[in-house]
């Protein structure tokens, strides 16, 4: 009806407009600062229209935090499903006053920020008119400038209805807020009913509360037993070692040899001495080391026996007490001859004194070792690491140096007063090849850097020593420490 009646007076209108007795009427021409109007209007509509929704958004986010902050029944557990449970809630009577007041507070924030919220209106026609009523007698014809910006007016018709929808809506909310509280005012007024207010403006079905994000923690694949507690550390696949070792060299007189020796008590001792190496290791997996190097080894240890001789006062040199004796003494790496002299100290009662003599000699070997070998690496825990290996390799000798240490009497009489080695032995053999194991212990200071305890046990496996049916080999024992560096 409502329509009908307005479309009935804009024909009205448009006939007035069309008469072309007001053609010439200045009138009808609008105002410049007419369409300045509008535009500032319809800018300031939308600011407003802006301002609502933000405040709009700002109410409903701020209303279930405010629900959520309020304290619940400690005697109930699970999610608030609806608003109805809500309302339940604080209709038990564990609500106090200052929930209640909050509540109010609230409610009056939103009426007064509605209620400050100015309505746009906009007619509903598509054209916009003079607001000065046209002259009854000119109603023939329409003015040309106003048809040209009807173009221009055209545009602003869909905000028009925006905006009216939203006037109308909120004006309803408005009135509904004030019958609502009209109401509440005249019965008890309580924090379940001024909820239901809020609940038919901001309905909450629902609060549901967002899963935790589930976290997928990588499979860790623990190393075993012999290397738990360890760090990653970088695989080296070169590394020197540098040290110094003890030597023992225990050698080993064939049956005949000690047969023979036997009647001249002979005795001798192991060698002992030290040696220096570099060793160089180079890696075919993580555990298995090839290795190979050189060392350079000083030995020395003893031997003596008893020998017989017979003083000849005859042999004595002119205005001389003293007999020289050519000796050929046995040592455990073969025959060495040497030059005594023996002098009498007092006047000789027989012509020819038999004399036994006690024989020590010093014997030092200087040879040089190359070797090579294999290492695995068995354990491996924390920063500590246990190898075992084989090895072998070749030694030279490259210098024996003997001595005659001493030589003793059996006659107090005759004493010995200069020895001089006249030949060294001439069969001992200078490349002797052997085999062994060997054990390494290390200590990894850093990544690159550490410290160890190195000891093999090797044989000869040719004699070091072979003259006829004599012959002498050779066991070798070391340990000594060394710094490695991997690289």
């Amino acid at each position: 009806m409502q329509s009908t009646l307005m479309l009935e007076n804009d024909n009205i209108w448009q006939e007035k407009f069309n008469e072309e007795s007001l053609d010439s009427e200045a009138w009808l021409t609008p105002n410049a600062n007419l369409f300045d109007s509008i535009t500032h209007s319809i800018e300031i509509a939308n600011k407003k229209k802006k301002r609502k929704w933000i405040i709009l958004f700002f109410i409903i986010g701020l209303m279930p935090l405010l629900l959520l902050l309020l304290p619940s029944n400690p005697n109930r557990s699970g999610a608030i499903n609806s608003t109805d449970d809500l309302i339940t809630e604080l209709d038990s009577p564990s609500v106090d006053k200052e929930k209640q007041e909050f509540v109010n507070n609230s409610e009056t924030s939103i009426i007064a920020d509605l209620k400050n919220i100015e309505p746009v209106t906009i007619n509903d026609n598509s054209k916009i008119t003079n607001s000065t009523p046209p002259n009854s007698n000119n109603s023939n014809g329409v003015n040309d400038k106003v048809q040209k910006n009807e173009n221009l007016i055209i545009g602003i018709d869909n905000n028009q209805e925006n905006l009216e929808d939203t006037n109308e809506s909120y004006s309803n909310n408005e009135h509904q807020i004030s019958h609502e509280l009209s109401l509440n005012k005249r019965t008890k007024s309580n924090p379940s009913s001024e909820l239901r207010v809020l609940k038919q403006l901001l309905p909450i079905k629902r609060i549901d509360f967002l899963p935790l994000p589930v976290v997928q923690i990588p499979l860790i694949n623990l190393p075993d037993n012999k290397t738990i507690g360890v760090a990653p550390t970088p695989f080296k696949r070169k590394k020197v070692q540098v040290g110094f070792t003890s030597e023992f060299w225990n050698f080993n007189l064939n049956n005949n040899y000690v047969t023979a020796l036997n009647p001249a008590d002979f005795n001798h001792g192991n060698g002992i001495g030290y040696s220096a190496f570099i060793n160089f290791s180079q890696s075919i997996t993580k555990k298995l080391y090839f290795n190979y190097g050189v060392a350079l080894q000083q030995i020395t240890f003893e031997s003596g026996h008893n020998s017989s001789i017979a003083y000849d006062l005859s042999n004595e040199a002119e205005n001389g007490m003293s007999n020289q004796f050519d000796l050929t003494m046995a040592s455990p790496l073969g025959f060495l001859n040497s030059e005594v002299l023996i002098q009498r100290q007092s006047i000789a009662n027989d012509a020819i004194t038999d004399l036994a003599i006690d024989l020590n000699n010093e014997h030092s070997l200087t040879t040089i070792d190359l070797f090579v070998g294999l290492n695995y690496k068995v354990l491996n825990y924390r920063k500590l690491s246990l190898g075992l290996g084989i090895k072998g390799g070749i030694n030279q000798l490259l210098r024996i140096n003997n001595k005659l240490a001493s030589v003793n009497t059996n006659h107090s009489n005759f004493l010995s007063e200069s020895t001089i080695i006249t030949k060294d032995q001439n069969s001992i053999k200078n490349l002797t090849p052997y085999f062994g194991s060997s054990m390494n212990l290390e200590f990894n200071i850093d990544d690159n850097n550490g410290i160890g305890i190195t000891a093999s046990l090797s044989n000869s496996l040719n004699p070091i020593y072979q003259e006829g049916d004599f012959s002498t080999n050779v066991i070798r024992h070391n340990i000594g420490m060394y710094w490695s560096t991997s690289f």
